[in-house]
């Protein structure tokens, strides 16, 4: 049996951190009741897993998931102040969030 595609342990807990502060300020974009919720309790592989049952598309988002991680980190690791690098920092905090199926109340991405 091929084993399951998996977050870095360090993916997951800096997702569950970005999902921390952002507060409460979250929904599911997803139906009620048919897939996990991300929160900052969630195994993030298990939320993936329930969200994109095809093996091929839960490996596409986890990699996606650990490029965006990546770049988010580097990006936060420089303490920029410009405008463009805090609309960066939030545009691929949408995406990590879009692709767990959550999405920020009032938010237009």
């Amino acid at each position: 049996m091929i084993p399951q595609p998996q977050l870095l342990a360090t993916t997951g807990y800096y997702i569950r951190q970005l999902i921390k502060q952002q507060g409460q300020e979250f929904k599911s974009a997803v139906a009620h009741g048919t897939q996990l919720i991300a929160d900052t309790t969630a195994d993030i592989n298990r939320i993936i897993a329930s969200l994109y049952p095809n093996e091929t598309e839960t490996t596409q988002m986890m990699s996606e998931l650990e490029l965006l991680v990546k770049v988010h980190q580097h990006l936060r690791s420089q303490n920029s102040l410009y405008a463009s690098t805090v609309e960066q920092l939030q545009d691929i905090e949408a995406r990590i969030f879009r692709i767990l199926g959550l999405s920020r109340v009032g938010y237009a991405h």
